[in-house]
């Protein structure tokens, strides 16, 4: 199995536990959720954003979980892991999409 699907398998599992909505916040400030999109691509005369898209693809898969904490009263922390498979992109790799902490001096 692929990196990316078994991240999405655990990301549909992450939103299946965090409720119908597909986030929740859980004791201690943690927020959990996340997306999934699958996309198909048919172009006419060109090959546009992915290769073989002549014929048409399915190559259009994002998958990402986020997470945000509040571990202290004035510390916010969060994160965002994507997996995406577009054309030549991605190629199933799962990465941190962009992270922050956040300080409240008062």
């Amino acid at each position: 199995m692929h990196s990316i699907q078994r991240f999405a398998w655990l990301m549909g599992i992450a939103c299946a536990v965090a409720g119908a909505a597909g986030a929740q916040t859980l004791d201690g400030g943690l927020h959990v959720g996340g997306f999934v999109s699958q996309g198909y691509l048919n172009t006419d005369g060109n090959e546009y954003l992915v290769p073989r898209s002549l014929e048409g693809t399915a190559e259009m898969f994002e998958a990402g979980l986020t997470i945000t904490a509040l571990p202290l009263e004035r510390l916010r922390v969060g994160m965002q892991f994507l997996g995406r498979n577009f054309g030549d992109q991605g190629n199933d790799d799962v990465s941190l999409d962009w992270a922050y902490l956040d300080y409240r001096w008062r």
